[in-house]
């Protein structure tokens, strides 16, 4: 994941001149890698799956090329990053955007168990396309823990 990593909230009064609150998700994200899509378990999307086995992974950065500088290697499969964060409880109620960098090639954005969106090869370029999604106010959990997961595919 290249890029802007950031969950974004219009202030209500702002809304006309675009003024945004940010909440910063750069740092270290839960991480887990599978060879193939048949691997990933059912439940790895919901909140409150057991990760406590899964690695880390900086972000932005690049899993495919992790630990292998100057190895002209490249890991392949499918990655899942995970990250609790606590949204505002004074949000409340608003929609919230997800933003994400490029990501190569294809993802799923789950929050909270709930697919907000997905980038895939309908997306001229995909590859190089920045994420926005739209996260519902319902998949929320204002002014506690929740859950964005991030499964990518390369």
């Amino acid at each position: 994941m290249e890029g802007l990593e950031r969950l974004v909230r219009k202030r209500p009064e702002a809304l006309s001149q675009g003024e945004m609150r940010t909440l910063d998700l750069t740092g270290y994200w839960k991480f887990t890698l599978h060879a193939t899509a048949d691997e990933i378990e059912v439940d790895e999307y919901e909140p409150g799956h057991d990760d406590t086995e899964w690695g880390r992974m900086r972000v932005p950065g690049n899993w495919g090329e992790e630990k292998m500088i100057a190895s002209g290697q490249f890991r392949l499969g499918q990655g899942i990053y995970r990250k609790a964060i606590s949204v505002p409880a004074e949000w409340a109620g608003q929609d919230l955007t997800l933003e994400f960098g490029a990501i190569d090639e294809y993802d799923w954005a789950y929050f909270n168990g709930t697919l907000i969106g997905h980038t895939g090869s309908e997306t001229p370029e995909c590859w190089a396309a920045p994420r926005r999604y739209r996260v519902p106010a319902e998949a929320v959990r204002f002014g506690e823990r929740g859950e964005p997961d991030r499964p990518a595919r390369a």
